[in-house]
């Protein structure tokens, strides 16, 4: 059988056309602070999940692990608390989709691992900009820039100041490129060194990672909100950012010496991408891993735990 989706809880079977029903996942949410609502919201209008639980801090989590109609927990909490839910909700018997990062050490990201392939559940880490279009084009060759041979990205907002160690800017931000990064190549082929520029009670505020091919520049300072990529090809270099319309350009140039710099350029090609549906995508993602279409990416939410907890 081969399944096509075609609408929020509809699939079609592309050998027969024959339209399938399939009833809307049991899910609960932990966590309904700012992202946490956001996520409801997209839960609620998602007619493949029956959202029957949405718990703040106060809410009863008993309700959550014994409730048998639940097959997947949302968490959306602090950091630091990650790991602990997603834990008691594979001991529990249900699928986890869990914000960034899954853990704060690669041990306990690694016992989360072993933890659901024992029980035979899911565990998804909630990284948004893996699933942006422009990204995914550049990394299928869509830019046709030919092969990367370095990489220079940032994220920045003017976001708030945190006490806890853990939620220093490496944590909060550097997760999201180090995710797109793991796209392209895995991590563990790199060292990481982290250069911080600002602190607050000293804790790092803007700042850098600096690996063999590339920087990756974070910041809770950033006068706006950004998310920029630079890939430096072999033939040319594509620039995507979501501050810049269209939100993807490429430039192609002649590696040439002896050529001024102003015939080095032989041309350049923008494309405009829908970047407003990456969390729905998110969802997308979800569903096919709890229908077993594709695997999950707790290989990369441990790698990533790896690199930030080094530094």
């Amino acid at each position: 059988m081969i399944v096509m989706q075609k609408d929020f809880g509809i699939e079609e079977d592309t050998e027969t056309g024959e339209i399938l029903n399939i009833p809307p996942t049991g899910t609960g949410l932990i966590g309904t602070g700012y992202w946490g609502s956001i996520l409801q919201r997209y839960l609620e209008n998602d007619s493949r999940f029956e959202l029957l639980h949405s718990a703040n801090s106060s809410y009863p989590k008993e309700l959550i692990w014994g409730d048998p109609r639940l097959n997947l927990v949302v968490i959306a909490t602090q950091n630091d608390s990650h790991a602990e839910l997603t834990k008691l909700a594979l001991e529990h018997g249900k699928n986890v989709l869990v914000e960034k990062p899954l853990a704060l050490t690669e041990k306990e990201a690694l016992e989360i691992k072993l933890l659901s392939q024992s029980v035979g559940k899911h565990v998804i880490t909630e990284y948004t900009q893996t699933f942006s279009p422009a990204l995914n084009f550049v990394l299928n060759g869509g830019a046709n820039i030919g092969q990367i041979e370095g990489y220079e990205m940032r994220v920045g907002h003017a976001g708030r100041f945190y006490p806890e160690e853990w939620r220093n800017v490496y944590w909060l931000l550097s997760s999201h490129l180090l995710s797109i990064l793991d796209m392209y190549e895995q991590l563990d082929n790199f060292n990481f060194e982290a250069h911080t520029f600002m602190r607050k009670n000293d804790i790092p505020t803007t700042g850098a990672l600096v690996f063999e091919k590339g920087v990756l520049r974070v910041s809770l300072n950033h006068p706006v909100k950004e998310y920029s990529a630079v890939f430096y090809g072999s033939l040319g270099t594509a620039y995507y950012s979501t501050t810049q319309s269209p939100s993807l350009k490429a430039v192609y140039y002649t590696r040439d010496t002896a050529m001024l710099a102003k015939d080095l350029i032989r041309g350049e090609t923008a494309w405009d991408f829908n970047e407003s549906n990456n969390l729905q995508f998110v969802l997308d993602y979800t569903c096919d891993v709890l229908r077993g279409k594709v695997g999950s990416n707790i290989d990369r939410a441990i790698r990533i735990t790896k690199v930030l907890e080094k530094l």
